[in-house]
């Protein structure tokens, strides 16, 4: 398993991206946004992802997963898919946690490509162009995930201090179960379809810490997974509890090294 968090020098436009032969139907980018009562931040991200997706020359769909919410969220998806025909909403019953929406996003998504994107935009949707035009030879598995840590040129970054001291503080405690990863929870992660499919087969975890386990099974299973920093701006409004989600993923680290070690993933 090789992990990098360094851009690599020699890259190559991406065949699939310039290839004039792509059928309409074929869809190359799944945009996957896990929603639990966001009748707040999800019109601006959804005029901030949709106003950039209209300007590209790729076919796209942005499924935004519903996690049982009792507000507007649901409304406010529904509202702009008339003018937004790409734009799909998948209803959970209930809340069950952003892992449990992420894996129903993926089961939905029929793009290339499934990028994760948190509902609070704090990374610029225009981060992907460069992602997905810069593939690496022969990286038919390739992941590319964003990350706070990692310093690149042009990123600019907003933090919470007590959040930031937090988030530090458990990526930490993360390299315990994945040493070569240095930020395993920023919202911004790219998948090919052959890895976010069997991700979405065997998760196990519905809350946060599904973002752990889907770069364990990418161990697990081989796939190249590349670092790259990204802009990062706090918003309010977050669905995390410092204190208690904290403990909740202390646990789950162990959940997922266990399974590991019983060959859960494989």
């Amino acid at each position: 398993m090789l992990y990098s968090t360094q851009v690599q020098e020699d890259r190559y436009i991406s065949p699939f991206v310039s290839s004039p032969t792509l059928g309409v139907k074929d869809i190359f980018l799944s945009v996957v946004i896990p929603a639990f009562n966001e009748e707040v931040r999800l019109p601006n991200t959804l005029k901030h992802v949709l106003q950039y997706l209209d300007s590209q020359a790729y076919t796209v769909e942005v499924i935004v997963v519903n996690d049982g919410s009792f507000d507007a969220t649901a409304e406010i998806v529904e509202t702009l898919q008339a003018q937004n025909p790409y734009l799909r909403l998948v209803n959970l019953a209930h809340n069950q946690g952003k892992g449990a929406a992420l894996q129903a996003g993926f089961k939905a998504a029929k793009g290339r490509y499934a990028l994760m994107y948190d509902a609070d935009r704090a990374v610029p949707i225009d981060t992907i162009e460069d992602w997905l035009n810069a593939e690496t030879p022969d990286a038919l598995e390739h992941i590319v995930i964003g990350s706070r840590s990692v310093e690149e040129e042009g990123v600019v970054r907003r933090f919470n201090p007590f959040r930031h001291v937090v988030s530090l503080i458990f990526q930490k405690l993360t390299q315990w179960l994945i040493p070569d990863i240095e930020d395993t929870q920023c919202g911004f992660k790219l998948f090919p379809a052959q890895a976010y499919r069997l991700f979405a087969d065997l998760q196990l975890e519905k809350g946060f810490a599904a973002d752990l386990e889907y770069l364990m099974m990418a161990e697990t299973h081989g796939f190249y997974v590349e670092e790259r920093g990204v802009s990062w701006t706090n918003m309010a409004g977050s669905k995390v509890n410092v204190w208690v989600d904290s403990w909740k993923m202390l646990f789950a680290m162990f959940r997922i090294k266990y399974r590991t070690f019983k060959g859960c993933y494989n």
